[in-house]
């Protein structure tokens, strides 16, 4: 008899969930002819796609929170190194260098370039360890 009293209220929570997961459904639970495994099925496999929808939801959340940390702004401070042709310079904005060698730097002359960029690395290493 408990069975029976707990009926009422485990088709109240079906047709509930039901409604709520999938509203054009056109499916409809038949009171009279009601069996309790079908109640029982139906109610985990609402249940299970919803929980499915949930992580499908969260995986994704986390995938754009981790494409947003990867994708660069583009702003002028994210620049590594600017080449001015027009006046002959190049910029590293990282260690803020400047150079009016331009044509030498293309030509593959960049040990100026580099030494001042390991100047400017071993002098945060130093930094960083006081």
């Amino acid at each position: 008899m408990n069975g029976f009293m707990a009926l009422p209220n485990l088709i109240a929570l079906v047709l509930l969930n039901y409604s709520k997961f999938s509203k054009n459904c056109k499916k409809e639970i038949i009171l009279s002819n009601l069996n309790i495994d079908e109640i029982n099925k139906d109610l985990f496999y609402i249940l299970l796609k919803r929980r499915l929808a949930n992580e499908k939801e969260k995986v994704a959340a986390e995938r754009a929170a981790e494409r947003k940390s990867l994708v660069s702004t583009g702003d002028r401070s994210a620049k590594i190194r600017t080449y001015n042709f027009p006046q002959g310079r190049v910029t590293d904005h990282r260690i803020n260098f400047t150079s009016y060698r331009l044509s030498e730097i293309i030509n593959g002359d960049v040990d100026e370039l580099i030494e001042k960029l390991k100047i400017a690395e071993q002098q945060d290493i130093l930094s960083s360890n006081i």
